[in-house]
């Protein structure tokens, strides 16, 4: 392993049908580190797939259309700040004005198909101020824009089932009208400030 990376981009591209629904939703990662090597992971979410999986989940799931509008910030980190409000909302299913781990569960299978409360515990308390196993929203936009979010759909070892290996370079590809490109270019300092946060758990 090349070591933590210094640089990290973020391509989120939206696929739709015939009628504009989006089908499928991709979020390519590189990272490159300071010795000039890169890596490149791809996390796809397709619409069958999802409603295929919340059919036969014990736990509950939010609609596919509900569930993109959640995904895009965990994906995106600090990038898609003016999403989290409408995620936390989202995810706040009893209107308690927090979001505790059966919620945030809800929103997982997909992604990471045997996440399980302990895993979710573990990172709401980096971020659980108050240390009530709750998130309110600060706390929640906290957790997402740390990019702590990423780092629990993306997996520790970023083998997720969902999560396939590409390593061909994404520069270059040609982007459709109805795909979006967002680029988010983390610096040094931030990643540095998250890993020394993380090292101290």
């Amino acid at each position: 392993m090349a070591g933590n990376p210094f640089d990290i981009q973020i391509d989120e591209v939206l696929h739709r049908d015939s009628i504009g629904r989006i089908v499928e939703a991709e979020y390519h990662y590189k990272e490159t580190y300071a010795n000039g090597e890169a890596s490149n992971y791809r996390v796809a979410v397709k619409r069958s797939e999802y409603e295929r999986s919340a059919a036969t989940t014990q736990k509950p799931t939010l609609p596919f259309q509900q569930f993109l509008k959640v995904l895009r910030p965990f994906m995106m980190g600090r990038h898609a700040a003016d999403d989290i409000p409408e995620a936390f909302r989202l995810l706040d299913r009893d209107y308690s004005g927090t979001i505790d781990i059966g919620e945030l569960a809800a929103f997982m299978p997909v992604i990471v198909p045997n996440a399980n409360p302990y895993m979710l515990l573990h990172h709401i308390q980096k971020v659980d101020k108050n240390c009530d196993y709750k998130l309110n929203l600060q706390e929640f936009t906290d957790l997402i824009k740390r990019g702590i979010g990423r780092d629990i759909a993306l997996g520790p070892a970023k083998l997720a089932a969902n999560l396939h290996i590409d390593e061909k370079a994404i520069s270059g590809e040609d982007w459709t009208d109805d795909e979006v490109e967002i680029e988010d270019d983390l610096n040094r300092e931030n990643l540095n400030n998250n890993q020394d946060e993380q090292g101290e758990d």
